[in-house]
Parts: C-alpha cells; sequence; structure tokens
C-alpha cells in the first residue's frame, strides 16, 4: 500500500503519541519505536519511508530508540539523523542471503523448533551470523531480538532462547539500559 510521505508522518505521529500517552497514564515510559508488519519491510528498504519513520520519532523524543533490521535503509537514516538505533534479529525466521527476512510464503521462512531457534539466537548475538535459507551465511550484529508472538510454540522457543543465552553468560538486559546514550 502507498501511503504519501505527509499521510504516513502524520498517522505515525498520531499512533506514537496515543501509545506514549497511554504508557504515562499508567505511570510508565515509551523507550522504543518498531512499525509493524509491511511498514517494518518498507521502511527497511525505501529511503523514503524510512525517512518518514525516523522523522517521526526524532520528533516525538530524540531519546526513543527505533528498532528495526541491521544494514537497512532506516538504519542508514537513523544514523545520519542521530536517532538511536536497535538493531534487530529474528531468530525463528528465515533471511535471504541479502539479509533480509525471507517471504512467509517461502519453505523456510519459519523455523519452529525450538533448539534450533535458539541456536540461531545464539549465532546471532555471540558471532553476528546466521545461515540463509537460499544458501550461506548472513552477517547480522544485533541489539535486540524477536520472536513472533503468532509462531507455532513461540513460548517454548522464547524459554529454549533465554535457556540457551543464560547458559552462555549472556545477559538478557532491556534496550534502553545500553543503547540510551549511544547514537547508532
Amino acid at each position: 500500500m502507498e501511503v504519501v510521505p505527509q499521510d504516513l508522518a502524520a498517522d505515525l505521529l498520531y499512533q506514537i503519541s496515543a501509545v506514549r500517552g497511554v504508557a504515562e497514564a499508567l505511570g510508565m515510559q515509551l523507550k522504543h519505536v518498531k512499525p509493524h508488519g509491511a511498514l517494518y519491510n518498507m521502511a527497511c528498504v525505501r529511503r523514503d519511508y524510512a525517512n518518514v519513520v525516523v522523522r517521526v520519532v526524532k520528533m516525538v523524543s530524540p531519546s526513543l530508540i527505533l528498532i528495526g533490521l541491521p544494514g537497512s535503509e532506516m538504519e542508514r537514516v537513523a544514523k545520519r539523523e542521530r536517532v538511536i538505533y536497535a538493531k534487530e534479529g529474528f531468530p525463528e525466521r528465515g533471511y535471504l542471503s541479502d539479509g533480509t527476512l525471507a517471504p512467509r510464503t517461502m519453505k523456510g521462512a519459519l523455523i519452529t523448533d525450538p533448539d534450533r531457534v535458539a541456536e540461531r539466537a545464539s549465532s546471532m548475538v555471540s558471532s553476528g551470523m546466521v545461515d540463509s535459507i537460499d544458501g550461506g551465511e548472513v552477517r547480522l550484529s544485533v541489539d535486540t531480538l524477536c520472536v513472533h508472538s503468532d509462531t507455532p510454540g513461540v513460548v517454548e522457543i522464547a524459554s529454549a532462547i533465554r535457556k540457551k543465552l543464560k547458559l552462555e553468560g549472556v545477559a538478557v538486559k532491556d534496550i534502553s539500559s545500553f543503547l540510551r546514550s549511544e547514537v547508532r
């Protein structure tokens, strides 16, 4: 779906501000923003969408952390605009050799074996590498991991990841505890 920049900016400003307001009404603080679904994918590959997302996040609050794919257009724009950026890995999703997520319609796009997903998470965190479904490995320096709530067995998968990382001495922390002062 194509959205003109002004409309996208207005929609994002409204949505982020609404979530921020609800959080504050509950005594909490909005710490990060992550576009969802098609917008996420488009902002990762299209500079026009990335420019709008980054600009609105910066407008709402320069202390917000923007979450997106490593090496994406969104990361490049965030760096240029000095917006804090958390590079995200998806251990239960298949990657293509260019570092993008494989479309869910492709064979291998979804990985549901908890032990395999935990190994992938460990590899992303420790070596910054993950295998691609179209051959080879992808270099991914990540700050945070995402496991989709609609993935079959997600609770077991998340538990296996946490257990594996703990066994390897990896501390699981709030991203704002180590990214707030750092512009990526």
